[in-house]
């Protein structure tokens, strides 16, 4: 039971050598945080393990009983006589110092309790995803093999007896349907949220049944609810301790053996509760290695209280969540993150006096990844309008970097290549090349990798260009690539057992409408939506700058087509905001109406002058 009291002190101070006892580290700890925390918390963590632990053990292993920890020299805690003989003196900073030290922020006990119960069903539910996959897959094997025997001793059953051909075929086409079907539960299971069924409940005994009956009372003994000691978070802040664990185990391809076990041990084992940055590693490396449901469990955990209260989701978990529809060719819950990125639009009212009647809205802006995540999304459902209108957003709403990536160009030239459209492929490539001068001459951005050159190398295979084709090899070649990386399959290295249809969507053949029931936890990121980036003003590149009625003008016309609300400006702060769109349509119209006075006057003096000339 030593590393259970060895545990207890980790999260004050871990002793480096076996002879130091427990009592040395609390009483250690009690002086060392007396001045900087609060004792009472400390007292009440301790007693709140040791009534988990003592729980697990039996009524003759109690705390007072020698060899249980609770004796003499076993380095129990209530030992007074060794705690009055080691009685160590800390060392305490100057006063000036230590007004200095920032005092660390702890977590609430009741946000560490809460932690630690969606942790365990967190636990819980990926050890039960994993029994049911092992079952499936043992299944699976059980039917094959049947099935491998029957096609061994197919000829000798025949020729024994002729009339049980039709039976055999019978049995075969039965055993490749339950086959079939299994096939399609686990790979559903494995890529796509789903409920558990419920359990039967047990039918009730009672209590003179049991005592009469042997039988049942060896079948329902009657025993004291057993409380894990397992997790057993600490208040101190979080550290990167149980994040780097899981890079180091989620990092290693292919994935290690008893991986769901291994990540459940991390998280019940960890002296830190888990952070966002936590469950977005277990979201991203989840998808990489083909375990779409437990990305989506670790999801609905997260907004059902895993991160505690205030805790919510932040833009990398909505990249992540874009890559993991992707990746799972959910096209309905890509549009619903989709939509709920558009609408980030939050109001204010903005009051003078008694009556408050002023209201605007501020428009949040996305970062360059979301909007690279839904341009990397649409392009490979093959939404080409969607692409164009995440394309202007992203040139307007990152001026500091407003041009798409040349692995983002890569993505929109595949879904040209699958369209066969030529002219846009090709317009995709020159802009490639128009980054990768960038990059040669002002170090900006990245190279055109391999991988560019094979899409485009694909792309003219598919439209029959074949003098293209051998250009961009002659290219390729002189940019230092090999011919077999540029003509022959790439060696990734991934060790998955799934198929090549699986890992990215395909728009041939694939349905417009799909229905499904695993997106529905997608709506509850419009609750957690506020902790993203804080609102920023209006920059240079959209608002501020007012240097030609064109640009003010498209501002606005987009504003008004797409139905959106106003913008902040502090020229009209205090006025109404229908008096407000009604002069910017009436500015917009009279400026409609101009130029197309100018062009019929232009129309009608090169008509008149033809006149003349004629």
């Amino acid at each position: 039971m030593q590393p259970f009291l060895f545990r207890a002190s980790s999260s004050l101070t871990r002793p480096s050598c076996g002879g130091f006892t427990s009592t040395i580290a609390v009483s250690y700890s009690y002086r060392a945080l007396s001045d900087r925390a609060d004792e009472c918390l400390l007292k009440n963590k301790f007693g709140e393990f040791y009534k988990r632990f003592y729980s697990a053990v039996s009524g003759d292993a109690g705390p007072m009983k020698k060899g249980a920890g609770g004796g003499e020299g076993n380095g129990a805690i209530g030992n007074k006589s060794s705690e009055s003989e080691h009685q160590v003196t800390p060392t305490r900073l100057p006063p000036d110092k230590l007004r200095s030290v920032r005092k660390p922020s702890f977590i609430s006990k009741e946000a560490i309790l809460k932690i630690e119960k969606s942790t365990t069903q967190l636990t819980s539910r990926f050890l039960e995803h994993d029994r049911l996959s092992r079952e499936l897959r043992a299944k699976i094997k059980q039917l094959s093999t049947q099935r491998r025997q029957i096609h061994k001793n197919e000829d000798e059953a025949v020729r024994r007896n002729p009339e049980s051909e039709q039976e055999i075929e019978d049995i075969k086409k039965s055993l490749e349907d339950e086959m079939a079907l299994l096939d399609k539960t686990l790979v559903y299971i494995s890529t796509h949220y789903y409920d558990l069924p419920p359990e039967s409940e047990p039918e009730p005994v009672s209590a003179a049944d049991i005592s009469l009956d042997p039988s049942k009372r060896s079948q329902n003994p009657i025993f004291t609810p057993y409380m894990s000691p397992f997790p057993n978070y600490s208040t101190s802040p979080y550290n990167s301790t149980l994040n780097q664990s899981l890079l180091r185990l989620l990092g290693t391809r292919p994935p290690p053996p008893a991986l769901i076990a291994r990540i459940c041990y991390n998280l019940l084992n960890s002296p830190h509760p888990p952070n966002v940055q936590t469950y977005n590693i277990l979201i991203e490396r989840l998808t990489r290695v083909r375990n779409g449901s437990l990305a989506h469990i670790v999801f609905r955990n997260m907004l059902e209280g895993g991160l505690g209260p205030g805790g919510k989701p932040n833009e990398d978990t909505v990249v992540r969540m874009i890559n993991l529809c992707v990746k799972t060719a959910d096209r309905e819950g890509f549009e619903r993150i989709a939509k709920i990125t558009s609408e980030r639009n939050m109001a204010r009212w903005w009051g003078f006096g008694k009556n408050r009647t002023a209201k605007t809205r501020e428009q949040k802006r996305r970062g360059k990844l979301t909007l690279e995540a839904l341009i990397h999304g649409a392009a490979r459902f093959g939404k080409a309008q969607q692409v164009r209108v995440y394309t202007r957003a992203m040139s307007r709403e990152c001026p500091d970097d407003p041009k798409p990536s040349i692995p983002l160009y890569t993505s929109i030239m595949r879904m040209w290549r699958e369209m066969k459209e030529w002219d846009r492929g090709l317009r995709c490539w020159r802009d490639i090349m128009r980054r990768d001068r960038e990059w040669n001459r002002h170090g900006l951005g990245m190279p055109a990798d391999i991988r560019a050159f094979r899409e485009m190398l694909r792309l003219c295979r598919v439209c029959n260009k074949e003098e293209i084709r051998n250009g961009i090899i002659r290219l390729a070649l002189e940019r230092g690539f090999e011919e077999s990386e540029l003509l022959g399959r790439l060696d990734k290295t991934k060790g998955l057992w799934v198929r090549n249809t699986n890992k990215t969507p395909h728009i041939r053949g694939m349905r417009r409408e799909t229905k499904r029931d695993d997106v529905e936890i997608l709506g509850s990121l419009e609750e957690g939506w506020e902790d993203l980036e804080p609102v920023k003003k209006l920059d240079a590149h959209s608002a501020s700058s007012r240097s030609s009625d064109r640009v003010n003008s498209r501002v606005w016309h987009d504003i008004l087509s797409r139905r959106m609300r106003e913008v902040r400006d502090d020229r009209f702060v205090g006025r109404n905001l229908k008096d407000q769109l009604k002069e910017h349509h009436r500015k917009r119209e009279e400026r409609r109406k101009a130029l197309k006075e100018r062009s019929f006057q232009d129309q009608h003096d090169s008509s008149s002058k033809a006149g003349l000339e004629g």
